[in-house]
């Protein structure tokens, strides 16, 4: 049957004195290597029967001697007994399982058989940090691009993959490729694997090479919302509203996550964020808590019916709160500001995974722990009576837990505790 697999990446002589990046297949006791990528042509090859691809669990590996398990799907009409099948060239290579995995060999150990059978290569592989030289496959790929163009050599030094990668580089006249170069080398080298060329063109068409502080306290500025959300906005971040927008934060002290907060609860409130009141309010602070008080309302309203739900079932199963020792209470809630409070002291997801839902439909009740009047704990009890989960401040989800005192308090609660049904919940 086919194997989920460890690989174990080397680089390898092969029998027809050739270097090979290689993967090599690990299960239990069995070894297998599977996969290989001639060094000096790029050309990947595979043991295309071993290595197989299955729809759902992507690739995996049949070892010689097993028994193939039987599937209409992939056309086996029995048991049969798997065997070694030869390597076979690709059509392309198989990205997904080349990247993530260990290397065996030391970065000099590396260096010393590379540079053996390509002395060529000197300049370059003297350039590489030693995770470069590890990365054995990325480092095939920019061996084929240094081979065409010998100049991305101190491109690759500085960190400007991507950048050194692109074949539209090459296309650029020499004096374009100098005023790029240039404008790279004064750039913030720790952020080099994250520039792109269209980004790079763009500034040097707005001149913003003859300021490269300024353009990189903007690309920075942007670049840790725009690199994840939208990528491919980078190009516009010296638009003449970013940056405006841009001076605007710098000015108010405020990050671009959080003014992008201020429009997006403006969009969805329906105001018009080409007004400069939304769009550049006087104080962002105060105008971000007033647009989240209004879609806290919002939502609210939107709650009405399932919240019209909780006091009969609150009524049904704890009448009053239970008023314990050390300033703490338990109780089962019924207003969405009960909820509310929790998500914003607590940080828990009763609101956006819809407990109140949960709640209206009968499917499980909340029970909460205050102290001195302030959420402390959540508990979720089935109605079988059993604890389905009991969570503290979520901040940190690895410390979590609540205090000992209010194990106790949920302990002796649940001790006597059965939950009622009313009669009518919402329809599900």
């Amino acid at each position: 049957m086919s194997h989920r697999v460890e690989y174990i990446q080397t680089l390898t002589i092969c029998e027809d004195n050739r270097l090979y990046a290689m993967l090599s297949a690990k299960w239990e006791n069995e070894f297998l290597d599977v996969y290989k990528v001639d060094f000096e042509t790029g050309k990947a090859y595979a043991r295309d029967g071993n290595l197989v691809y299955k729809s759902l669990g992507g690739y995996l590996v049949d070892f010689p001697n097993e028994k193939r398990k039987p599937s209409w799907y992939y056309g086996y009409h029995g048991g049969e007994t798997v065997k070694l099948y030869e390597y076979t060239e690709l059509r392309e290579r198989i990205k997904a399982i080349e990247w993530g995995h260990c290397m065996q060999q030391t970065p000099q150990r590396l260096r010393e058989t590379i540079l053996k059978f390509f002395p060529d290569l000197k300049y370059l592989i003297k350039k590489l940090n030693d995770g470069e030289i590890q990365s054995v496959f990325k480092l095939i790929d920019k061996v084929q691009m240094y081979r065409k163009h010998p100049e991305t050599e101190n491109l690759y030094a500085m960190g400007f993959e991507k950048i050194a990668n692109n074949n539209n580089l090459y296309r650029l006249g020499i004096e374009k490729k100098k005023e790029i170069i240039s404008f790279l080398k004064q750039l913030d080298l720790t952020k080099a694997h994250d520039y792109k060329l269209n980004v790079i063109q763009k500034a040097i068409k707005l001149e913003l090479n003859k300021d490269v502080k300024f353009w990189q306290d903007v690309y920075n500025f942007y670049n840790g919302y725009w690199r994840w959300e939208c990528p491919e906005k980078m190009e516009l971040i010296f638009s003449d509203y970013s940056l405006k927008v841009y001076r605007y934060c710098t000015n108010k002290e405020i990050s671009y996550t959080y003014y992008n907060d201020i429009i997006n609860m403006a969009n969805q409130l329906g105001h018009r964020t080409d007004d400069p009141y939304y769009a550049f309010p006087n104080n962002p602070v105060r105008m971000h808590n007033r647009l989240q008080k209004q879609i806290d309302a919002q939502k609210a309203a939107k709650e009405k019916n399932k919240l019209a739900i909780l006091p009969k079932i609150a009524k049904k199963n704890l009448k009053e709160p239970l008023v314990l020792d050390g300033g703490y209470q338990l109780f089962i809630p019924t207003t969405y500001e009960q909820f509310l409070a929790c998500k914003e002291l607590l940080h828990q997801c009763l609101l956006s995974a819809d407990y109140i839902g949960k709640m209206a439909k009968g499917n499980s009740l909340i029970v909460m722990i205050w102290k001195d009047g302030k959420p402390s704990s959540t508990a979720e009890i089935d109605y079988k009576g059993k604890l389905l989960q009991f969570y503290g401040d979520e901040h940190d989800r690895n410390n979590c837990k609540p205090k000992d005192e209010e194990y106790k308090i949920l302990n002796n609660f649940m001790a006597t505790f059965k939950p009622k049904r009313i009669t009518k919940y919402l329809a599900a």
